[in-house]
C-alpha cells in the first residue's frame, strides 16, 4: 500500500514537462487541485527565495524563510494528496451510481453497488474527501500570500518583483482551490468550509494587494 509520503516522492520526481503534459492531456487526477497546490509551492519558493536574499538588511528573514520552506512542503503533499483523495471519491461515487467528470457536478449514472443508507453514506463521504484537499490548499496559499506581503514590505527593490510575484501566484492558488470547494455538492453557501474556503481567498487578495502596494 503506497503512503502519502509515497505518492508525495513520486509526484516531486516527474520532470516538469512531463507533469505539464500529463495535466494537459488529463492523465493527471484532479489537474485543477493539484495545480492550485503546486503554484502556490512555486510561490512558496519565491518568498523563501526573497527572504534569503534579503538576510541581511531584514531581521525576520530567517523566520520567513523556515516558515515559506515548511508551507511549500506542505503544498507539494497536498498536490499528491489531493490526486489520492479525489481518486478514492471517484471511486466512492461510481459505486454510487454518481460519478462524474468534475468536482461536484453529477454525470450520468453507473451500476448500482450500495442502496438505501449506505448510499447516503458513501455519497456524503465521497463529496466530502473531494472538499478537505483543496480547502486546506487554499488555506495554506492564503498563508503564503500574507508571507510573499511581509517580504514585499521589507526585502530590497531587487527583490521586491519577485516578492510581487510570489503574491499573485499564491492568490492564484487559494482562490483556485476554494473554488473547488464552493462547487462541491456537499458545501453550502454557509457551510464552514464554505465560510474558510471564501475567507483563504479573500485574506490571499488582500495580501497580494498589500504587496503591489508596498
Amino acid at each position: 500500500m503506497s503512503t502519502p509520503g509515497d505518492a508525495l516522492a513520486a509526484l516531486l520526481a516527474r520532470p516538469l514537462g512531463d507533469l505539464l503534459d500529463e495535466v494537459a492531456h488529463q492523465q493527471f487526477a484532479t489537474a485543477g487541485g493539484s495545480s492550485s497546490a503546486l503554484t502556490g509551492a512555486f510561490a512558496a519558493a519565491l518568498v523563501a527565495m526573497v527572504a534569503r536574499s534579503s538576510r541581511t538588511t531584514w531581521d525576520d528573514a530567517g523566520g520567513v524563510v523556515a516558515a515559506a520552506e515548511a508551507q511549500r512542503t506542505r503544498l507539494s503533499s497536498l498536490a499528491a494528496a489531493d490526486a489520492e483523495a479525489y481518486a478514492r471519491a471517484r471511486d466512492l461515487l461510481r459505486r454510487v451510481g454518481q460519478d462524474r467528470e468534475h468536482r461536484g457536478a453529477a454525470a450520468a449514472p453507473s451500476v448500482q453497488e450500495l442502496n438505501g443508507e449506505q448510499r447516503d453514506i458513501a455519497l456524503a463521504e465521497a463529496l466530502e474527501i473531494s472538499a478537505a484537499t483543496p480547502l486546506a490548499i487554499a488555506e495554506v496559499a492564503a498563508e503564503v500570500a500574507e508571507l510573499a506581503a511581509q517580504a514585499a514590505a521589507s526585502c530590497g527593490a531587487d527583490e521586491k518583483p519577485d516578492a510581487i510575484v510570489a503574491a499573485v501566484l499564491a492568490e492564484a492558488a487559494a482562490t483556485g482551490a476554494s473554488g473547488l470547494v464552493l462547487v462541491n455538492l456537499a458545501i453550502r453557501e454557509h457551510d464552514e468550509w464554505a465560510v474558510r474556503a471564501r475567507a483563504a481567498a479573500t485574506a490571499a487578495q488582500a495580501s497580494r494587494e498589500r504587496a503591489q502596494a508596498a
